[in-house]
């Protein structure tokens, strides 16, 4: 018998797999408003809750960044996730040189390697400048990630199928002299029964569907 979506924790993926990541694309169209920048990040042809605060390397001054996911949908095509991405300048000056990059990778047993890996090369993923972000400015961008459904890495438990995508985003730039990274690595999936804290992953197996209850747990490598 097809086993409950509910009963299978999202963590076994990561254990039991050896997956292939795969790179998702992103564009960036932005317009700046009184202390906020409004992006729109949308997929390129190749292409809930809040995370925690990211790791910040940053001599004595702040930023914060977080990503809440909003929906994902499967169809005969691809699997999309589209989610929100905040950014706030809490410096004492503008950031000059501000980077996003970003990825997307599946559950996998070396998946820290994986995601150290795309943190620590800095041509890694798909890269988009946005040149200074202004002291008290804000950054709120809506992500669109696609991946195409040949592509999608896998699992099956039982006489089910299921996907565990992971969302990664580098953000770096320069304040006062001092270079600042943060980063999120973000586990994909649907919120557990009764809100329970562990997650659900994204069944692949019964044709198109769009994910309801989308929430991301923060992985660190």
């Amino acid at each position: 018998m097809p086993a409950d979506e509910g009963g299978i924790p999202i963590e076994y993926p990561i254990i039991a797999l050896t997956l292939l990541a795969i790179l998702g694309g992103l564009a960036i169209l932005f317009r700046r408003r009184r202390g906020k920048v409004t992006a729109e990040f949308e997929e390129q042809e190749k292409p809930a809750q809040p995370s925690p605060p990211v790791r910040l390397q940053m001599g004595g001054s702040r930023a914060t960044a977080a990503f809440v996911p909003q929906s994902a949908m499967l169809s005969i095509a691809s699997l999309t996730i589209t989610g929100r991405l905040a950014v706030v300048n809490k410096t004492g000056s503008a950031i000059e040189s501000l980077v996003i990059r970003s990825q997307m990778i599946s559950a996998q047993p070396n998946q820290n390697e994986a995601i150290e890996a795309f943190h620590n090369t800095p041509d890694a993923g798909s890269i988009q400048s946005l040149g200074a972000l202004a002291k008290g400015e804000t950054i709120d961008a809506l992500i669109e990630i696609r991946l195409p459904r040949i592509e999608l890495a896998s699992y099956r438990w039982t006489e089910r199928k299921f996907v565990a995508p992971i969302i990664l985003i580098n953000i770096s730039g320069q304040a006062d002299g001092h270079r600042i990274e943060l980063r999120l690595s973000e586990l994909i999936g649907r919120i557990g029964a009764g809100g329970a804290a562990r997650m659900k992953p994204l069944a692949v197996d019964r044709g198109p569907k769009r994910f309801t209850g989308v929430t991301a747990k923060p992985l660190f490598a």
